[in-house]
């Protein structure tokens, strides 16, 4: 009898932990699955084409009523799920309530430096973090923030870095590529990409504003945003604003993967992140590539060796943007050293098997319970 896994999300928009579970469920197929989810998405057809069914949670009246915490426990109980494992932080909260009552064991996976999510989550999460069975951290620098800020005691913290099928993504984005014609691109054009949802903390606005800068002096620039989300008619007035409509453009819905072999550099600007993915896919197609780091540590890249990492503001990512365009011999040590990265250290493979590994020894321990 197959293992089952009841995959508890927060959301299935498009997202690196949406991105993540959907590669899990994909390669997992020893695995019995069963996805619940609480705000709708992209994903959902994405994991359903998989034939693993996918429920979302409502409430009533609003999210996080009775009647809602009644449906995640009826599913629970109907699935009797083995394992539960959740991303993203609803979904982990309730998981491990549910977990330690029903004694299940749980998976809990924090993508992200919990420190950002708010003062009540971070209360929430400290007198309930230690019921996760397991607590796998994607980043180092997720890992040193819940032992640092004590989110968690007495309790092994494992490192599970995201990875990419590097190789299988660059044989799709080659045979599927867009032209750069399709977007009234010339080969001339030096096109800077970022990949994302469109919310404030990604910054885009910071990207608009460094690139109507970068216009003045290289006006063979262009740039390219591609995503999804509530800022989008926001970004799109303030490119209006700046007169850049014919230089910058939007991209909606779509696969990254088509439009990275025409991109020329990425640009991840954001205020925080998880371990990007985005960033992964970017490097694996050989994108020189800027983050913002206002510590100049990252955990991803390393200063002027794989990537450019900058301070947040408009003047920093402007000269590091004029540095791309006209240094040839960086740009060329980028695309190599950063494309090397990836394939040696955030393997798709060592990802999945490392989470078999944790999913069996749960299912091991409570078998011997």
């Amino acid at each position: 009898m197959k293992i089952k896994i009841l995959h508890i999300i927060s959301s299935l928009k498009i997202g690196g932990a949406e991105q993540v579970l959907y590669q899990m469920l994909g390669n997992l197929n020893e695995y019995e699955h069963k996805v619940l989810f609480f705000h709708d998405g992209p994903f959902r057809e994405k994991i359903n084409a998989l034939g693993i069914e996918t429920v979302q949670i409502k409430g009533l009246i609003c999210k996080y009523d009775p009647i809602f915490i009644f449906n995640i426990l009826k599913n629970i109980i109907i699935f009797k799920p083995n394992v539960i494992h959740a991303s993203l932080w609803a979904a982990n909260f309730f998981a491990r309530i549910f977990g330690k009552i029903l004694k299940i064991p749980v998976l809990g996976v924090i993508h992200i430096v919990p420190e950002h999510d708010g003062k009540f989550r971070n209360f929430l999460d400290k007198i309930s973090l230690s019921l996760t069975d397991e607590v796998v951290a994607v980043s180092d620098s997720v890992h040193d923030s819940l032992i640092n800020n004590k989110f968690i005691k007495n309790k092994e913290i494992k490192v599970i870095k995201n990875g990419i099928n590097s190789f299988s993504l660059l044989q799709k984005g080659m045979s599927e590529k867009i032209s750069r014609s399709e977007l009234n691109l010339d080969e001339n054009n030096f096109v800077i990409a970022n990949v994302g949802r469109f919310v404030k903390h990604k910054n885009q606005d910071l990207l608009i504003k460094s690139f109507y800068e970068l216009f003045q002096v290289h006006n063979e620039a262009r740039l390219v945003l591609l995503g999804i989300g509530p800022e989008l008619n926001n970004l799109k007035k303030f490119v209006n604003e700046l007169n850049l409509n014919n230089y910058v453009q939007f991209i909606v819905g779509q696969p990254a993967y088509k439009y990275y072999p025409i991109f020329d550099c990425f640009v991840l600007p954001s205020s925080f992140e998880g371990l990007s993915i985005s960033l992964l896919e970017a490097l694996s197609f050989g994108l020189p590539c800027i983050v913002t780091e206002n510590n100049r540590g990252h955990d991803v890249l390393k200063h002027n060796q794989t990537g450019i990492i900058i301070n947040e503001n408009v003047n920093d990512l402007t000269e590091n943007l004029i540095k791309l365009i006209e240094d040839k011999n960086l740009y060329s040590q980028l695309s190599v050293n950063g494309q090397k990265l990836v394939k040696e250290e955030y393997d798709f493979e060592t990802m999945i098997n490392s989470y078999k590994k944790v999913i069996n020894n749960l299912v091991i321990k409570k078998a011997h319970i």
